[in-house]
C-alpha cells in the first residue's frame, strides 16, 4: 500500500539518471591514484536536484513525496516509460493537493549592494536591513 498510493496523484514525476563520471574521477582513474574513495557525483546531483523540486513544490501551495520504494518494480516502470540504459529510474515524485497541513510558503528575498548592505524582504513585506 505505501508504494503504490502515487497512483493516486494527478502528476507524477519519474527521475531518470544516467552514469556520471566526473572530471576528479576520471583523473583518479587516469593517474591510477590509490585509495581514493568512490565519487557518487552523480546520484548526488539527482537527490539535489529532488530536494529542490520538493522544495519548489510546497512552496507553490501543493505536497509531494520523495518515493524509491516502488523501485522494487523498477525494470516493469522502465518498460513502461520506456527508459533504456545506460539510464535508469532513480525514483519517482507524486504531487498533488495535500489532504492538509500544508500553506504555500514564500521565502525571504535577499538584495545586497556589493556585501556592504543587505536587505531582507520577508514574505509579509516587512523590510529587514542588515549593515
Amino acid at each position: 500500500r505505501f508504494y503504490t498510493f502515487f497512483a493516486e496523484a494527478p502528476l507524477v514525476i519519474a527521475v531518470v539518471m544516467k552514469p556520471y563520471d566526473s572530471l576528479a574521477r576520471r583523473i583518479i582513474k587516469m593517474y591510477k591514484i590509490p585509495d581514493i574513495p568512490a565519487s557518487h557525483a552523480g546520484i548526488q546531483g539527482v537527490a539535489a536536484a529532488i530536494e529542490n523540486l520538493l522544495l519548489a513544490v510546497v512552496s507553490l501551495g501543493w505536497g509531494a513525496c520523495w518515493m524509491t520504494g516502488p523501485l522494487i518494480a523498477r525494470y516493469e516502470m522502465e518498460k513502461i516509460l520506456n527508459i533504456e540504459p545506460p539510464e535508469e529510474l532513480a525514483a519517482i515524485v507524486p504531487v498533488g493537493k495535500p489532504l492538509s497541513g500544508v500553506e504555500k510558503s514564500v521565502p525571504p528575498m535577499i538584495h545586497s549592494d556589493a556585501g556592504k548592505n543587505a536587505e531582507i524582504v520577508l514574505p509579509d513585506g516587512v523590510l529587514e536591513v542588515i549593515r
